[in-house]
C-alpha cells in the first residue's frame, strides 16, 4: 500500500506517520509511505503521476487556493488516483473538494482513532475495487469490477447492472443472488428492486439516494433503519 502525507506541520507529519505505521503492521499491510511538507511540493510530484494508494492532505497553502488545489486533485482522480483524507484547521470549505468524494474531511487536532477509522474505510474501498461482478450476457461471459457499478436493477428475472460510464447490460440471476454471492461492504440493498453501490451515492434525502449524474433511487421503507445504520458505518452524512 503506497500513501501519501502532507502538511506543512513537520510535528504533524509525523504524528500522522506513526499513526500509520502502526496500523499498517497491526493489520500485517506491506507500507510505502511518502511524505511532503507543502501542497506544491505534493502536486509537483502528482503531475510526474506516481500513484498513491491513499493521500492524506491540509489543503490549507498560503500559495494555493482550494479551487485551484481541487482542479489539480481532479485531473489525477479522474485518471484512476487513489483516494483522498483532507485534513484542515476550520469548518468552512470549497464545495470543489466535496466533488471529489474524499473519504473524510477531518478537523485539527486530529486523533489516531479518527485516522484509523479512515485507514479500515480506506481498505475496504480498495478491496472492493479489486472485486469482479461475474456473469453470463448473451451466452458469453461477461467481468466488471465492482468499482465500475453504480448500481443494479431488478428487471423481470433478470439484473440490469449500471457502470460508472453510463452503459448498461443484462445479467441472470437475481437481486437475493448478488447480495448472497458479493458480501460487499459497499453494494447495499436499498430496495426491493434496488442494489446501490455506496461510494458514488452524493446525497441522501427524503428516503432518495442520488448520484453524481443526477440519478435518483428509493430507499424502501423497509430498509431505512440498517442504510441509516451503514451510512453510519461508512461515516457519510445524511439525513
Amino acid at each position: 500500500m503506497k500513501i501519501a502525507v502532507c502538511d506543512e506541520n513537520r510535528s504533524l507529519c509525523r504524528q500522522l506517520e506513526g499513526w500509520i505505521d502502526w496500523y499498517f503492521r497491526k493489520e500485517n499491510l506491506p507500507l510505502q509511505l511518502n511524505t511532503f511538507f507543502s501542497v506544491e511540493q505534493f502536486l509537483q510530484c502528482l503531475a510526474e503521476k506516481p500513484y498513491f494508494d491513499i493521500i492524506f492532505l491540509d489543503i490549507e497553502s498560503p500559495q494555493k487556493n482550494e479551487r485551484d488545489i481541487a482542479k489539480e486533485l481532479r485531473n489525477y482522480t479522474e485518471l484512476g488516483g487513489g483516494l483522498i483524507d483532507f485534513i484542515c484547521d476550520r469548518q468552512e470549505l470549497e464545495m470543489p473538494l466535496f466533488d471529489l468524494q474524499p473519504i473524510n474531511f477531518r478537523i485539527k487536532p486530529l486523533k489516531q482513532e479518527q485516522i484509523e477509522t479512515d485507514l479500515h474505510k480506506a481498505c475496504h474501498i480498495l478491496h472492493e475495487k479489486k472485486r469482479e461482478l461475474n456473469g453470463i450476457v448473451n451466452d458469453e461471459k461477461k467481468t466488471v469490477l465492482l468499482k465500475d457499478v453504480s448500481y443494479l436493477e431488478s428487471t423481470d428475472e433478470n439484473i440490469c447492472v449500471h457502470t460508472l460510464a453510463g452503459e448498461s447490460f443484462t445479467l441472470n440471476g437475481t437481486l437475493d443472488e448478488i447480495e448472497k454471492k458479493y458480501d460487499s461492504h459497499a453494494l447495499f440493498r436499498c430496495h426491493r428492486f434496488f442494489i446501490v453501490n455506496l461510494y458514488y451515492v452524493y446525497r441522501y434525502k427524503n428516503r432518495a439516494l442520488t448520484f453524481q449524474d443526477g440519478t435518483m433511487i428509493p430507499v424502501g421503507r423497509e430498509y431505512v433503519n440498517r442504510f441509516k445504520y451503514r451510512l453510519h458505518e461508512l461515516d457519510y452524512l445524511g439525513e
